[in-house]
């Protein structure tokens, strides 16, 4: 059975960086890295002081290099300008317009397939920005603006199904962010984020649909009362939170309803009775905390209640006649042993 995560660090795999994008002094962009869904490197690109492209560097899952372009410099003017590979291939094509790209430059792999597409206006990057693999599969979909991030943004799985939908503003998260299982449509995770932080309710799901986790954020920690869930949505637990650290009672259920943990902790450290308790409702065991370190452990046997056994009148008769019958019996056999000794004497 699937059970919710208690801290939230599973939510920081979902996190989709920002690109990092570093400027020359005139202004200019100097470097570019573009990550995947939870912060792996995919691509880096650096340019000339004049915004051309010198080198875009594309990096596998592992984190390891996988492709390397070079761009040689080339005298461009106004028109369609073209670089190629050794092989003759065509490796990037674009519009040059007054000496800087205008409309959009298109990176080629080169077997051919689409790599990149970035749209210019006279100010720098404006636009999508789209990313493929050699298969020609989507990985990324950035809207930009003056060489920054901003408006809604896209990343993709391998196999082209849709990881994450985003927004930025001026190069800062900003509104809903979704997250989807792989593979599927079903939604994993959905939060708000404010200048770059988590706000609000933040939901994660189980891939049935139902809700997994809700957590509580101000500013970026978590905050109040969070809720877990088992997967055919009974309430798994209720944990408090105090700026990113465990505050005050947490309670843990059984499938039924039935209350199974309690404890309480203080600045995220446990704090006095962690207690267990059987189905029932009776405590099985007890540990007692004091700032985090364990001080007292007490394990409580259950204690079996035997049900009270209630004779009516006709059972206690029935119980005096068997007792009777009973006695009969042994001197009976006490006569015999007692026959057999005397014979066994006579001889």
């Amino acid at each position: 059975m699937q059970t919710p995560n208690l801290t939230p660090d599973e939510l920081n795999s979902f996190d989709v960086p920002k690109p990092d994008v570093e400027f020359f002094s005139n202004g200019k962009i100097k470097h570019e890295k573009i990550y995947t869904l939870g912060g792996k490197l995919l691509k880096e690109v650096s340019y000339s002081n004049l915004g051309k492209i010198q080198q875009i560097k594309t990096y596998n899952r592992s984190g390891t290099e996988s492709s390397r372009q070079v761009f040689g410099e080339v005298e461009e003017k106004s028109g369609l300008s073209f670089t190629y590979y050794p092989s003759g291939k065509v490796q990037s094509q674009k519009y040059i317009v007054d000496g800087k790209n205008h409309w959009e430059e298109k990176i080629f792999a080169e077997n051919g397939k689409l790599l990149e597409k970035i749209s210019f206006d006279n100010n720098g990057k404006y636009g999508a920005h789209l990313i493929y693999d050699e298969k020609g599969n989507p990985l990324s979909e950035i809207t930009y603006k003056d060489h920054i991030p901003h408006g809604p943004a896209k990343f993709y799985y391998g196999d082209g199904n849709l990881k994450a939908a985003l927004n930025f503003k001026n190069g800062t998260k900003q509104g809903v962010a979704k997250v989807y299982y792989d593979n599927t449509k079903i939604l994993k995770a959905e939060e708000t984020i404010t200048d770059g932080k988590r706000e609000g309710v933040t939901k994660t799901f189980y891939k049935r649909g139902t809700v997994k986790e809700e957590w509580n954020f101000k500013e970026g920690n978590v905050e109040g009362e969070c809720k877990y869930f088992y997967e055919n949505g009974d309430l798994f637990g209720i944990k408090n939170w105090a700026g990113g650290k465990e505050e005050g009672e947490s309670k843990f259920y059984y499938p039924d309803g039935k209350i199974k943990e309690e404890i309480h902790y203080k600045k995220g450290l446990k704090e006095g009775a962690h207690k267990f308790f059987n189905k029932d409702g009776t405590v099985s065991k007890e540990i007692n905390y004091q700032k985090g370190v364990k001080t007292e452990e007490k394990v409580l046997d259950k204690i079996e209640v035997q049900p009270e056994i209630i004779f009516s009148k006709s059972s206690e008769k029935s119980g005096y006649f068997n007792i009777l019958n009973i006695g009969m019996f042994v001197i009976s056999i006490l006569v015999i042993l007692l026959c057999y000794l005397i014979i066994i004497g006579y001889f």
